[in-house]
């Protein structure tokens, strides 16, 4: 936003699927998409929403201070077989993150 950045995102994935793929393949889509190009499907995740204190990097990177209170928003995706296949993890000020959760037939 205004030439800065508003959150850090860091993504694992298992060694044998990032194989799979090269430099040029991470190139113009998301990871998801590029996932799926390989034969990797998503059935089911989890999410984990907590908060965390920006450590130096983070803090330099995001224009906050060092300790200043971010949002952490864990994601693990799961194949069909139950695999683990993708450990995402975001880290924003509170200003620029919503969570938004809609909540039906309760």
């Amino acid at each position: 936003m205004n030439d800065w950045p508003i959150m850090q995102v860091t993504t694992y994935i298992p060694e044998a699927i990032g194989r799979q793929f090269g430099p040029d393949d991470m190139e113009g889509g998301s990871l998801y998409a590029i996932l799926q190009r390989f034969g990797i499907t998503f059935a089911s995740g989890e999410q984990i929403v907590t908060a965390a204190a920006a450590d130096p990097i983070v803090a330099a990177r995001l224009n906050v201070a060092i300790g200043a209170p971010l949002l952490k928003v864990v994601r693990i995706h799961f194949d069909s077989a139950g695999r683990p296949i993708q450990h995402f993890e975001l880290l924003a000020p509170p200003a620029t993150y919503e969570l938004r959760m809609p909540l039906k037939d309760l």
